[in-house]
């Protein structure tokens, strides 16, 4: 029985070796292509962005100490419980024994802690090639599309900035406050991010950071990116499939996350990201201007209003 693990315990090892290695070769071919199509430009990555990064690296790390926990009590245990089995006969054991027990959840537990721990390598060996860039990716219909599940229009990081006063509003309301952790409601007077602040930007500015949720109205679309030959969102440290990166927005300084905990990017196709990001009837009255987004790359145009926020409104194909 033993010889059976321990031969499935090779097997595992040499399959996640291999796994590793083809890893590493992928995550050195996008890091080729990368590096040929780098431009001379640099950006700051802003904290945010790194906290995030750093804590899509541990992910999978508290798992693969699980597993290597309970395959380190089945062991102990095994070998605590058979001195006290020795000597014993068939019919005083039974047809399966506790040590055999012990030591069939040590063996799979190690079996799955050696799986996690070549998955948190791997992560590690992709992620930590790919740190240091931040990239703009293509979008084209069938290719492939980075949605940021946590870039909710109209909404701004708890933090804030040094005059955003957004989460001293929602204070106003205790019971609406407790709705939300990291991310909150843009108030409409705030200095930072308020109504006032979305209508004074000048178009050119404004698609410079249009990828921010705080300049959409709550119930709008954010932009989407032009359909063949535009670019799409920027994400940080991006590896290809096997890491698709921490989505990032255009701010003054450089590149920021959303929060400090933006989950990484996922690929979508275009049919999927359409039915991802529904349209929506955007008001019709009210409107202030109208913002031409498609030389930032989007499909679209931003509707500014008077009295609240901007909405996107997706060019009729």
């Amino acid at each position: 029985m033993a010889l059976v693990w321990l031969a499935g315990a090779a097997v595992a090892a040499g399959w996640a070796g291999c796994q590793l290695l083809g890893v590493r070769r992928r995550g050195a071919a996008v890091r080729t292509l990368l590096v040929a199509g780098a431009t001379s430009e640099s950006v700051e990555v802003g904290p945010r962005a790194r906290a995030s990064l750093s804590l899509a690296r541990r992910r999978g790390l508290k798992t693969a100490l699980l597993f290597t926990a309970g395959s380190a009590a089945g062991f102990a245990a095994a070998r605590w419980i058979l001195p006290g089995e020795l000597g014993l006969t068939e019919a005083e054991l039974g047809e399966t024994t506790f040590s055999d027990v012990a030591l069939a959840v040590g063996l799979g537990a190690g079996l799955l802690a050696v799986i996690w721990w070549a998955g948190c390598l791997a992560r590690q060996v992709v992620v930590g090639g790919a740190t240091g860039m931040v990239c703009q990716l293509p979008f084209a219909p069938g290719g492939p599309v980075v949605l940021d599940p946590s870039r909710e229009t109209g909404m701004v990081p708890c933090e804030g900035g040094p005059d955003c006063s957004c989460a001293a509003e929602l204070e106003r309301w205790p019971d609406d406050a407790e709705l939300f952790d990291e991310l909150v409601p843009a108030a409409p007077y705030c200095p930072e991010h308020g109504i006032d602040v979305v209508n004074a930007l000048r178009p050119d500015a404004f698609r410079r950071i249009a990828e921010q949720p705080w300049l959409w109205d709550g119930e709008a679309t954010p932009p989407v990116p032009r359909d063949a030959g535009g670019t799409g969102p920027y994400v940080f440290a991006f590896a290809g499939e096997l890491f698709a990166g921490i989505p990032v927005a255009r701010t003054p300084s450089g590149v920021e996350a959303v929060t400090a905990s933006t989950e990484e990017a996922e690929f979508l196709g275009e049919d999927e990201y359409r039915d991802r990001v529904p349209a929506v009837l955007r008001p019709q009255d009210g409107v202030l201007d109208r913002i031409d987004l498609r030389p930032a790359g989007f499909d679209g145009w931003a509707v500014r209003y008077r009295h609240g926020r901007a909405w996107f409104e997706q060019e009729s194909s």
